[in-house]
């Protein structure tokens, strides 16, 4: 059994050498460990945003990867784009692996139809994002990011624009919109806050959820409910612009708008309208629509807004652990190549 690996900027093949070095001792495999070479780290979002709008053709792979694959039992990525050519190069290809939960990078049909099955990791970023969703809601609603970069520029005040709006949580009402793995998460964690949980997801029923204490609604009733309203949906052609004008003119004029998923769900100047206007109270965006964020970009000369940089899932703590549990999920694989030798 060959094995393929490539790292890069976020996960690096270095990391996984030891996990690799245990997988060739039980099975008696071999590997070869490469990295995709980007600038640095904002070069591989970038790369990887062209990829998930065009596809893994629209991104060239490593040059030595043709070659690798060639003789490769299993391929294993992360961010690397993996096109139809990419796996028509592997003739001896069985299986091909991503360190990630999402496929964009990967042209999973082309795979399916030449009968390579695609492993992937889902749930891997479940706790590093939605810990960080809650940290945004309390800084957020308490208005930690504006006392701070208060009190840096030598300012002791207590007396804020947004001071009005801060808020407790207990007793509020939270609107999750997507529950899939991370929306999820974020319920179970904002349980203990004593909050009331209202979900919109068109692909979830109540059963689904009945043990979290989330009420399902419509997306309207969603809105004009909810203090707090956190984004965790996928990004897809029915997604795309879900939040517009008229979602946004549905909220409470107090309340609070977290996004951590993709920008992209909400209408861009239509949250810029609502915000600069008052017309909610404030919003916390990890997920930005030009990444990176220019340095003029309007959202960040507004007060009540907590801005980040598309941080929210880049945990190293998360990211170290991601081969051992992609490793566990190849088992069947690993030992039914050992098998075919």
């Amino acid at each position: 059994m060959r094995i393929v690996l490539v790292g890069d900027r976020i996960i690096e093949s270095g990391w996984c050498i030891e996990e690799l070095k245990q997988i060739a001792g039980k099975y008696g495999a071999e590997y070869t460990a490469i990295d995709w070479e980007t600038k640095n780290v904002e070069d591989l979002r970038v790369k990887n945003m062209k990829i998930e709008k065009e596809g893994p053709s629209a991104v060239e792979p490593p040059s030595e990867l043709r070659e690798l694959v060639r003789d490769a039992d299993m391929l294993i990525v992360h961010f690397c784009p993996v096109s139809a050519e990419l796996i028509d190069a592997g003739k001896r290809l069985k299986v091909i692996a991503t360190l990630r939960t999402g496929l964009s990078n990967i042209d999973k049909a082309h795979a399916e139809e030449k009968g390579i099955p695609v492993v992937n990791l889902p749930g891997r970023l479940n706790e590093a994002v939605s810990d960080f969703t809650i940290g945004l809601i309390i800084a957020l609603g308490r208005g930690i990011v504006a006392a701070n970069n208060s009190l840096r520029r030598g300012q002791w005040t207590k007396n804020f624009e947004s001071n009005e709006s801060f808020i407790e949580i207990p007793g509020k009402t939270v609107g999750v919109i997507g529950l899939g793995g991370i929306g999820r998460r974020v319920a179970q964690k904002l349980a203990g806050f004593d909050v009331e949980l209202l979900g919109y997801d068109p692909f979830v029923e109540q059963g689904d959820i009945e043990s979290l204490g989330v009420k399902m609604v419509g997306l309207e009733e969603l809105l004009s409910s909810s203090d707090i309203v956190t984004i965790h949906t996928k990004l897809t052609e029915s997604s795309k612009g879900l939040i517009g004008a008229p979602e946004l003119s549905c909220m409470k004029p107090k309340s609070f708008l977290i996004n951590t998923a993709r920008a992209e769900v909400i209408d861009r100047q239509a949250l810029y309208d609502v915000l600069k206007s008052g017309a909610i109270a404030g919003a916390a965006l990890d997920v930005h629509w030009k990444e990176p964020i220019d340095i003029d970009d309007p959202f960040i000369k507004l007060e009540n807004v907590v801005l980040t940089p598309h941080i929210s899932g880049t945990m190293k703590e998360s990211l170290l652990k991601s081969f051992s549990r992609l490793s566990g999920r190849l088992e069947p694989y690993y030992e039914e190549l050992t098998k075919q030798r």
